[in-house]
């Protein structure tokens, strides 16, 4: 278990970090990553309260999947933000 919760951890850290790098550059928006981190925490919660290996299995999963899409979901906002800049340059030539 203390090998799940590490690697749980470690997925919802590298999450966090890309929203509030992309949040930082971008400002203070609301986009898909911080409900991808809410799921995240949710389905934690649910992996720790778990009483069968199964269920357990399956909120692992689930956690680990929406930290995963939270961390795609940061840098895929801050693309589309740089992409913005660069039309917007453009059209100023």
């Amino acid at each position: 278990m203390s090998d799940d919760i590490d690697k749980l951890k470690e997925a919802f850290d590298e999450a966090e970090k890309a929203a509030k790098d992309i949040e930082n550059i971008v400002g203070n928006i609301d986009f898909p990553a911080i409900n991808e981190l809410r799921y995240a925490g949710y389905h934690l919660f649910q992996y720790l309260k778990a009483s069968d290996d199964e269920s357990k299995k399956d909120q692992f999963n689930k956690c680990y999947n929406h930290s995963k899409r939270a961390y795609y979901d940061s840098y895929e906002t801050g693309l589309a933000y740089y992409f913005d800049a660069i039309k917007t340059f453009q059209k100023k030539l």
